[in-house]
């Protein structure tokens, strides 16, 4: 995913923070990141960020620890949605199987 780079600030604490902008299905959201080692964009200029599909509203630049972070989360909660169903299937199952042993006192 593209974002747009709005603004670019150095602050004394925290070093160089890019702004962005980017859209999801029609829907814009804003982000800003820490540049860390990235070299400093041009306002206007387009930069790899990554978000959570399920909020974009949690979004970072493609760079860095924060974004090996978020994408290790995104890769979860996929595997959480693929193992969701049969994850489930198998929950019922085992709460009859423990029914079934309590009602026979086992």
């Amino acid at each position: 995913m593209q974002g747009q780079v709005t603004q670019v600030e150095w602050t004394q604490h925290s070093g160089d923070w890019v702004h962005y902008v980017f859209q999801v299905n029609g829907s814009e959201y804003t982000g800003e990141s820490p540049l860390g080692a990235m070299a400093s964009p041009a306002v206007g200029q387009s930069i790899p960020i990554v978000y959570l599909p399920s909020n974009p509203h949690i979004n970072t630049l493609a760079n860095g620890e924060e974004a090996d972070w978020l994408q290790s989360l995104i890769r979860a909660l996929r595997l959480v949605q693929v193992l969701e169903v049969p994850l489930g299937v198998l929950a019922v199952g085992y709460l009859r199987y423990l029914g079934k042993r309590y009602v026979r006192g086992k």
